[in-house]
């Protein structure tokens, strides 16, 4: 087993989801936009523009490039502009995707568990189209 898989299984899901949001808010900064991390509820980061202006950024993160995006059962309560989608997280170069959150709602698929629990999550050929280089 590499270090890497082992770094992995000692992340949460939340010490997981604010690295994606620190990379993310790096990578607004670094083409850029202007904004602050805020960690909202609903949303995470908010973009400021040369007008006054705001929009609020929801980031989803994943350590690895493969496979679907999680995204809780939280979709039907985000009050986001946009969201930001980071993958590769262990990796060098880091793959960031944005789309509107009508976009993602609208592309991501839903099922129920036996419990009764609903999941939601996005795959990667939904949102490959809106990487941001």
């Amino acid at each position: 087993m590499t270090e890497e898989n082992n770094m992995v299984k000692k992340l949460t899901a939340k010490e997981i989801h604010k690295l994606g949001v620190e990379e993310a808010m790096k990578h607004i900064t670094e083409i850029g936009y202007n904004g602050e991390i805020v960690y909202a509820d609903g949303y995470d980061i908010i973009i400021y523009d040369n007008d006054g202006g705001c929009e609020k950024v929801k980031v989803f993160a994943r350590t690895k490039h493969d496979g679907r995006v999680p995204l809780s059962g939280m979709v039907d309560n985000i009050i986001a502009d946009s969201i930001i989608i980071v993958t590769c997280l262990w990796y060098t170069t880091k793959h960031f995707f944005m789309m509107s959150s009508e976009t993602l709602l609208n592309n991501c698929g839903m099922s129920v568990g036996s419990n009764g629990r609903v999941s939601h999550w996005i795959q990667e050929a939904d949102y490959i189209q809106y990487r941001v280089r």
